[in-house]
């Protein structure tokens, strides 16, 4: 299974949507993770192929969508979020800790504009970056219970 990660668009629809086109056919899930849902909204509404979970970030205000969500994909558990109501800029424990409450085995934020990942106590912590910019995101795969991923930049 394929999942594209993008965080961070900040009006920059032009990333945006080079990023969506360049993965429509072969991802089968974008994980969207705040600031800047209308923009992805606006760019993936009429979309079929374009499956989606999104949660808001601290810039979308009137979003009605949930600062997190817990899915599964593939044979993983993903708990997502924006990030700063977690206060990620300074450290991932709330985070970390949150995540493992809602049993997760991967926990995807955003908000810092940094791509970043870690282990945690078994489970993969990971920023994708900020679309705005240099475009960043990331790219998972999971196959047969093993997850593998890439940081991508459009520049």
């Amino acid at each position: 299974m394929k999942i594209i990660v993008l965080s961070d668009v900040h009006n920059d629809k032009d990333n945006l949507k080079k990023i969506i086109a360049k993965h429509r056919n072969e991802a089968q899930l974008f994980v969207f993770l705040g600031d800047g849902i209308d923009n992805f909204e606006d760019v993936t509404a009429f979309d079929s192929k374009v499956k989606s979970v999104c949660v808001k970030g601290n810039w979308d205000y009137d979003s009605g969508k949930s600062a997190y969500e817990v899915f599964n994909a593939g044979d993983k558990t993903f708990f997502i979020t924006h990030g700063d109501l977690y206060d990620v800029e300074q450290s991932l424990d709330n985070l970390v800790r949150t995540a493992k409450s809602k049993g997760a085995d991967i926990c995807l934020y955003g908000h810092s504009h940094i791509s970043a990942y870690e282990m945690r106590d078994g489970m993969l912590v990971l920023n994708p970056g900020a679309v705005t910019g240099r475009g960043a995101y990331c790219i998972f795969d999971i196959t047969d219970g093993n997850v593998t991923f890439k940081f991508r930049d459009l520049i």
